[in-house]
Parts: C-alpha cells; sequence; structure tokens
C-alpha cells in the first residue's frame, strides 16, 4: 500500500509470468494521499482478476491523478475487469501517448 509518498516506476518493464489470482499482476496500488507516476515501462502478458498489468485504486480525496505516459500494454489480460488497467474508487488518471494492443477480458458477467 502507498500512503502518502510519491512513487515513480521508469523505464520497467514487467514481462510474462506476472499471473495473479489477485489484482494488478504487474503492480497493485492501493492509495491515499500519493502521488504515482509511470513513464516508458512495457507490460506484456501479465494476468490478474481485476486489472491484468495495474490495479489501481484510491479512496482518498487528497490523492493527485495518477499518471501513466509513454507505456506499452500488450496481450494482458483480466478475469473480471480491466484488461490491462483496472481503475477504481475516487481514482483520477492522466493516460498519455500509450499504446494498448490485444489486452482482453477472460470472463465478465454481469449479476
Amino acid at each position: 500500500m502507498i500512503n502518502g509518498s510519491a512513487v515513480k516506476i521508469l523505464g520497467s518493464s514487467f514481462v510474462r509470468g506476472n499471473n495473479s489470482a489477485l489484482n494488478g499482476s504487474a503492480l497493485e496500488i492501493l492509495s491515499t494521499g500519493s502521488y504515482l507516476n509511470i513513464r516508458d515501462c512495457n507490460f506484456t502478458s501479465n494476468t490478474g482478476y481485476y486489472g491484468g498489468a495495474i490495479y489501481i485504486s484510491s479512496s482518498g480525496t487528497n490523492d493527485s491523478p495518477a499518471q501513466i505516459s509513454n507505456c506499452t500494454f500488450k496481450s494482458n489480460s483480466a478475469y473480471q475487469r480491466g484488461g490491462a488497467i483496472y481503475i477504481g474508487g475516487t481514482t483520477c488518471i492522466n493516460i498519455n501517448d500509450c499504446t494498448f494492443n490485444d489486452n482482453f477480458v477472460r470472463f465478465f458477467s454481469l449479476k
């Protein structure tokens, strides 16, 4: 859990082998009062329950918008929602200059 911190993830690769029965197989971010910047990263062939590559959720009101820029999301999958990225709660997110290819949700059902 990130709480009141500034987190930067720059130039990283999260490729294959990240398979989670929980949320966001590469990154799970539960944020309260934090700043998040993900830039120049590659997320390929990751699988999670919510958010194949990234799960980001916040219930705080003091959060700065998360920044995701110049990233590639390819062939990620989720079992419920968010093939590449799941955004929940009161999260505000800015996504700029990213590429999304072949990301999908496996078993979405509205019950």
